[in-house]
């Protein structure tokens, strides 16, 4: 190989990884707006049929497809053991795309249940669309933090584009065009993932420190998850923080009821913590995450409890903006984190099973805090909104005691240790 050639070869490599992450975000950008649409069309769609008593259905077709997402840690494992990672997962972007349409298509009809029935399906393949494109993110050849900060701006972007376009074309045709619309767009993503460069290896270049417990290889991702330590920790502070976000949508609109007098400004409040998101995206991009992710995601979690207080203690309208911004902007870097740390934690050949796992978990909690929201939407937002802050800072809380002890009991089996060693060393040299 000439010296010319060497010296072009790391441009080249560069461009090659620069290309296949630029394809990977179109793609997933897409197929993430179709997911985030979906739930609020779903509810736009029958509400609009059946006016306000239709709500209640509406919220029972939107369990429906994110209940399904618990099955993230058995889909997970289609991906680990395919010769091939991008067929699952296009496999899984055109299901979720055609079952979504077709049960647009039927609840047009007024047949609500054989719709249900299609939105679990679609709402099975839900955590492929998150956690098990974020798997692939690593195969590209950007193992970092700036490409894990790439992934989590298409999540901020999918985020608000996907309501937007939804409640857009809803305003301008009906509902149902715009779940069309963002079911076209998930089958656009699957032709796109399928196209896709193909991962450059299977295995995150960085494994934890020896001394880190190791699960078995028959241990199923959710035990992965709760046994091994750094995961363990990513993963309460993942849920706690999850289930406090869940509600923000309801208690936005409570809130700007509270402060305003109108509801319908609630949904402004949404916007900002989207632009606060999409915003602090592109700062990780520019400036990567450094360090141990799993220290720095508990840490950021705690921010976001402390900044979920602020929206709570808000005095005014303005104040309310403001910090529901400021919420957006620092889950960018969390998400990030917690991306990370399922990258470099993750044992051998089971990383994809960890993402798509730890994806369904995370669904479910904001399902589950979103539904806690609104039973006790009587209480008043800021005393929900405190709750969920208290939730949060609970679960950073109990990690890093747990962290703790992990450290005490490591100092103690040391100690041990080397009491042994010197003890029969001096049986040694009395004999």
């Amino acid at each position: 190989m000439s010296a010319s050639s060497l010296r072009t070869s790391p441009s080249t490599a560069d461009r090659r990884t620069r290309s296949a992450l630029g394809r990977y975000v179109v793609a997933a950008t897409l197929a993430r707006t179709g997911d985030a649409g979906a739930g609020v069309g779903i509810v736009l769609l029958v509400v609009g049929r059946s006016g306000v008593r239709g709500a209640a259905t509406g919220g029972l077709l939107m369990a429906a497809l994110t209940a399904p997402h618990l099955l993230g840690q058995w889909t997970g494992r289609l991906v680990d053991r395919a010769a091939d990672a991008r067929r699952p997962l296009a496999v899984a972007c055109a299901l979720y795309g055609i079952a979504l349409a077709l049960a647009v298509l039927l609840l047009s009809r007024g047949w609500t249940w054989p719709a249900a029935g299609l939105l679990v399906l679609a709402g099975a393949c839900g955590p492929l669309l998150t956690g098990g494109l974020s798997s692939l993110v690593g195969g590209l050849g950007a193992a970092t933090a700036r490409g894990h900060g790439v992934d989590a701006a298409t999540y901020g972007l999918a985020g608000s584009a996907g309501p937007a376009v939804v409640a857009t074309l809803a305003a301008l045709t009906s509902p149902a065009a715009g779940l069309w619309t963002v079911s076209g767009l998930v089958v656009v993503a699957a032709v796109l993932v399928r196209l896709a460069p193909r991962p450059l290896h299977t295995e995150p270049p960085g494994q934890p420190a020896a001394r880190e417990p190791r699960p078995t290889s028959g241990a199923g991702s959710g035990a992965i998850l709760l046994t091994c330590r750094p995961l363990r920790r990513v993963t309460v502070t993942t849920l706690t923080t999850a289930m406090a976000g869940g509600g923000m949508g309801v208690l936005a609109v409570l809130l700007a009821v509270e402060l305003t007098g109108h509801g319908n400004l609630g949904a402004w409040l949404m916007t900002a913590a989207g632009l606060g998101t999409l915003a602090g995206s592109l700062v990780v991009v520019a400036r990567p995450l450094r360090g141990d992710p799993v220290p720095l995601s508990l840490a950021l979690a705690a921010t976001l409890g402390v900044a979920t207080l602020a929206i709570a203690a808000a005095p005014g309208y303005p104040f309310a903006v403001a910090a529901f911004a400021l919420v957006g902007f620092l889950t960018a870097p969390w998400v990030t984190a917690t991306l990370a740390a399922r990258e470099r934690y993750a044992p051998p050949g089971r990383r994809a099973q960890v993402f798509v796992a730890l994806a369904g978990w995370k669904v479910a909690a904001s399902s589950a805090g979103g539904a806690l929201a609104g039973i006790a939407s009587g209480l008043g937002a800021r005393p929900v909104l405190a709750f969920g802050a208290a939730i949060t800072l609970l679960g950073v809380l109990v990690e890093t005691l747990d962290r703790d002890r992990d450290r005490d009991r490591d100092r103690d089996r040391d100690r041990d240790r080397d009491r042994d060693r010197d003890r029969d060393r001096d049986r040694a040299d009395a004999r």
